[in-house]
């Protein structure tokens, strides 16, 4: 299988985000369900599948045949369909990755609503200390996702929507906050991160590393989230099953309701390694 590794790249690091529809052809669909029988449980969901040597070793004392099974099967899908290459691409070459695979069920509720991760959980007694200590901010530590949607999904079910070139901006806004250039306040949430960047002085220092338009269109591009619903569709990415979203964890995200029918997802997450 041919990828145009270069366009793939660009795209993740100037938008955050690159969707390939229709990625995985019937066939392999039917196989990746078969394989990893997804059920209603999550508890795939709990632990991420690692698929160092030393994590097959435990498995192999643990007599976690079903894991090792699950695992190996990962990793000749990511194999095929070139994962790792793609991800070098974008991280560089120093690259570990785990993989899980779940379900969600129907609900009325948001699967996730509009966030960024790396973010505390939009936690307020966050102390220096602690970010200093954990280096959890650290925007080089970012996963790169690779998301294998196993069901269709849409603007009511299930769909991720994106904000373009927010990756960039949250990239250098945890530099600001790990680097003490900035005070560290809650903004996990939307609402919060805008209030955040909103602050003349931290808009000042953003500016010194980000373009003046690319926080412009960013203010202008969620506005939504002071109007009642606090949502929008504007930047949905619906697909088919079989299609292959690949984004950055820095940018502000949502998962719409799972309204109509279960959301299956098959996911990668890519990291680099040695960063202190």
């Amino acid at each position: 299988m041919n990828f145009d590794f270069d366009k793939i790249s660009k795209q993740v690091k100037e938008n955050g985000f690159f969707l390939l529809e229709n990625f995985l052809s019937n066939e392999d669909l039917n196989k990746v369900k078969k394989n990893l029988n997804i059920t209603n449980d999550k508890e795939d969901k709990k632990s991420k599948l690692k698929f160092r040597f030393k994590n097959f070793l435990k498995d192999i004392i643990n007599f976690d045949f079903n894991n090792i099974k699950k695992k190996i099967y990962l990793k000749k899908f990511n194999k095929k369909y070139k994962l790792d290459e793609i991800a070098a691409q974008i991280l560089g070459s120093n690259i570990n990755y785990t993989a899980d695979f779940y379900l969600s069920k129907i609900s009325n509720n948001m699967v996730f609503p509009w966030h960024t991760d790396q973010a505390f959980t939009g936690r307020k007694d966050v102390t220096k200390f602690e970010i200093n200590q954990n280096r959890y901010l650290d925007p080089e530590k970012a996963a790169l996702k690779f998301f294998f949607y196993l069901t269709d999904v849409d603007s009511e079910n299930g769909c991720l929507a994106y904000i373009p070139k927010s990756n960039i901006i949250s990239f250098y806004l945890k530099k600001l906050i790990l680097d003490n250039k900035i005070d560290y306040s809650p903004f996990w949430l939307l609402s919060d991160y805008r209030n955040l960047i909103l602050k003349k002085e931290v808009r000042l220092l953003l500016e010194k590393f980000i373009e003046k338009k690319v926080i412009d269109e960013f203010y202008s591009n969620t506005l939504f989230i002071n109007e009642k619903e606090g949502d929008t569709r504007v930047f949905d990415l619906p697909c088919k099953a079989g299609s292959l979203l690949i984004f950055s964890e820095l940018g502000v995200h949502r998962a719409s309701a799972v309204k109509n029918h279960e959301r299956k997802v098959l996911r990668y997450f890519y990291k680099r390694n040695n960063i202190k």
